[in-house]
């Protein structure tokens, strides 16, 4: 199964509602990784949330469901 990557942090309130968005999204089709920046990419870390498939950032900061499902589409047919 693909791999969804969720970059987070502690104490993020972006980052927990971010979650569950990417969650109910794509749950059933993609395994989800939480990672916490500091332990991924330090120049995310003002970042957070940064969603990522297949080393392409599909959203960041304030995510909005359209945005993720439009670029995760984008990723897959081009």
């Amino acid at each position: 199964m693909n791999e969804i990557k969720f970059i987070t942090t502690d104490n993020c309130s972006l980052c927990e509602n971010g979650l569950l968005k990417v969650e109910r999204l794509f749950k059933h089709y993609f395994e989800i990784a939480v990672i916490d920046v500091d332990q991924y990419d330090k120049d995310y870390i003002f970042r957070v949330p940064v969603v990522i498939y297949n080393n392409k950032i599909l959203g960041e900061g304030n995510l909005k469901s359209g945005k993720l499902i439009l670029n995760l589409i984008r990723y897959l047919v081009f």
